[in-house]
């Protein structure tokens, strides 16, 4: 699927989030909209945002790999060294969005993860990713970045927020 200039409604929990589109590209949008997979070119790299709830600013983030949340295995988490290899993380309190980087993409990295917080009252939340990792070259617009402009309204409070999507 190739979206276009435009704008895309996704609901998300009990809000509803218009997510404008900057260029042409091939569906490349994360698990974190569960809207899968999330396909990427052998090489390249990506940036995977996860926005979370104002309740897990102080919580830890992470990203695993596994089919699972409860069984994964950790890459990076926010609490210990950021970069692992070719993967970190980084966390945004202000804006409530952590994001993961994944450079030089090989096609083992080809599975599913997750963006997960360990919430510190107990438990976890989070977003299955699947990764997929192709050979051939994308339909995206080579080195660019492209954005996701969120509007949000919540208990009659309007937010907007521009935040980077993907790195190509």
């Amino acid at each position: 699927m190739t979206y276009r200039l435009g704008s895309l409604f996704i609901p998300y929990k009990s809000f509803g989030m218009r997510i404008n589109l900057l260029g042409n590209f091939h569906t490349v949008l994360a698990g974190v909209f569960e809207v899968n997979p999330l396909t990427v070119q052998r090489g390249g790299s990506v940036t995977i945002p996860y926005f979370y709830e104002d309740s897990y600013k102080t919580d830890v983030k992470y990203w695993c790999r596994g089919s699972r949340m409860s069984s994964c295995t950790p890459i990076v988490r926010t609490d210990s060294p950021k970069i692992s290899g070719e993967v970190s993380i980084r966390d945004d309190p202000d804006q409530r969005v952590f994001t993961v980087t994944i450079n030089n993409v090989k096609t083992v990295d080809s599975g599913d993860y997750w963006c997960g917080v360990e919430i510190s009252r107990g438990g976890m939340t989070g977003r299955q990713v699947y990764l997929s990792v192709i050979y051939g070259k994308m339909s995206t617009v080579a080195n660019e970045m492209l954005k996701i402009t969120v509007n949000v309204l919540l208990q009659g409070v309007r937010y907007e927020k521009q935040h980077p999507l993907f790195y190509f």
